[in-house]
């Protein structure tokens, strides 16, 4: 059983990693990394469309079924933070953030 559960997690936190990979090539401030992030998963996804060799139609609803997946982690991303500012000082937040993110 705990096997089971260590392997899970670990094929979670690869998959959000790849999700998510940063290359650490650009800037370091914010706006910087917003854009980055956007043309990295802009990449991947052509890259991934590209590898599996998807048909137009097929490339519109990857795109579509992506494009809601990235808006449901960010929104799930904004409650937990909106829940954590309840827990922890300004101070700790923003450390929690910085360390964490």
């Amino acid at each position: 059983m705990l096997i089971k559960q260590i392997t899970i997690s670990l094929m979670i936190l690869f998959l959000s990693t790849s999700i998510y990979a940063h290359c650490g090539s650009c800037g370091t401030g914010a706006p910087a990394k917003k854009i980055h992030k956007k043309q990295a998963y802009s990449q991947h996804t052509k890259k991934v469309i590209k590898s599996l060799k998807l048909n137009k139609e097929q490339s519109k609803k990857f795109d579509k079924v992506t494009d809601q997946y990235k808006k449901d982690i960010t929104r799930i991303q904004d409650r937990y933070y909106a829940d954590l500012k309840l827990i922890l000082t300004k101070k700790q937040f923003r450390k929690y953030k910085k360390k964490f993110k």
